[in-house]
């Protein structure tokens, strides 16, 4: 017997009972040769057990057998884990993840040091609202509004602080000193292309990231590793 969430309208829960089927099946790269979409893993596991943490070790275990991990394409069910469970192990394995964020991970979840904590990333805290609540795009879109929203994707990327590498951790550097945009509060970023965004209302206190400074811890290693787009 398991319990669960509902989705509904319904405020209250459910019990049910039966089993978990996780399944790693091949997929084509995007634009690439088309492959047989074989199930190259399946784990049955009680309702009584977490299936995420129990498919884990089974993909993990597949580089051993010759055969890498490479892009792990999963659900918001598998984004919604402790990182210790799903997203380090898999990716100490040598996999990318690249998942749907459940719904409680989307938009702005609160600041680090003044960075804003969305979708899984940290973000330069002046960057544009609309950007920062994008939503997953509709089965339903059109290319267009696949084009538009690949774009505004796109323009948001510019606003996450660049990764630094140093002392096992995974730090951060303001976008603007990375080169990635414009803003007044960091001079030589003004000498760049105006293809870049540009940071035009600045706080009047500015936060942590914004101040001259070389790098910024992130706002929690297992919060970074829970949801990523």
């Amino acid at each position: 017997m398991g319990h669960r969430k509902n989705n509904l309208l319904r405020a209250q829960d459910e019990l049910f009972y039966g089993y978990y089927l996780s399944a790693g099946v091949m997929m084509p790269e995007e634009n690439g040769p088309a492959v047989p979409e074989l199930a190259r893993r399946v784990t049955i596991s009680s309702c009584r057990h977490d299936p995420v943490r129990a498919f884990a070790p089974v993909l993990t275990a597949m580089p051993a057998a010759g055969i890498p991990l490479g892009d792990i394409l999963g659900d918001s069910g598998y984004a919604h884990r402790d990182a210790g469970a799903w997203a380090l192990p898999l990716r100490t394995a040598g996999a990318q993840l690249i998942q749907d964020l459940h719904p409680h991970d989307r938009g702005p979840r609160g600041t680090h040091h003044g960075a804003v904590i969305a979708n899984g990333n940290l973000y330069c805290p002046a960057t544009p609202r609309t950007l920062l609540e994008l939503g997953p795009l509709a089965r339903t879109a059109t290319k267009a509004q696949a084009a538009d929203h690949d774009r505004k994707t796109s323009e948001a990327a510019r606003y996450k602080p660049g990764r630094l590498t140093a002392d096992g951790y995974h730090r951060v550097q303001c976008p603007a000193a990375a080169g990635k945009i414009r803003c007044p509060l960091r001079p030589a970023s003004m000498t760049l292309n105006r293809d870049r965004p540009e940071i035009l209302q600045l706080p009047g206190h500015p936060p942590g990231l914004l101040r001259p400074a070389d790098h910024h811890r992130p706002a929690g290693r297992a919060r970074q590793d829970r949801a990523e787009t």
